[in-house]
């Protein structure tokens, strides 16, 4: 019986490993892995990631459009947290499909209705490369 239940493991660990395998690769990026750096146009000029982060850790919020309501509020809270994220050695870059001259529009948007200052870029990606 240890022979073939042992077997029997092996097929599962097999099994596994592929599963494991499989969700690697539809998941791209997975916690602890390094981000390959990009080179992308901001609210606040061409950005280098690696540059702009430096030794600091890095946040990047993901936004599918300027002006949506959820976004403006979260990238407000954001901004009034600058000073906490500063103590941690944490930068932030929020990016969106829309272009730069739209993220200026949404700026002042968002320091109007969440009264705060936008203190980090906002990259533009219209291309959504």
């Amino acid at each position: 019986k240890r022979p073939k239940k042992m077997f029997k493991n092996l097929k599962s660990l097999k099994k596994t490993t592929r599963l494991i395998s499989q969700c690697k690769k539809n998941y791209g990026l997975r916690l602890g892995d390094k981000v390959p750096n990009f080179q992308q146009e901001s609210s606040l000029g061409k950005i280098d990631f690696y540059n702009y982060l430096g030794d600091s850790w890095g946040i990047l919020f993901s936004h599918p459009k300027d002006f949506t309501p959820v976004c403006t509020t979260e990238l407000g809270r954001t901004a009034k947290l600058k000073p906490e994220f500063d103590k941690r050695n944490v930068k932030v870059l929020a990016l969106s499909v829309d272009s730069v001259k739209e993220h200026s529009g949404w700026i002042k948007d968002i320091e109007e209705t969440q009264v705060c200052k936008v203190n980090f870029p906002i990259l533009a990606d219209e291309d959504k490369s």
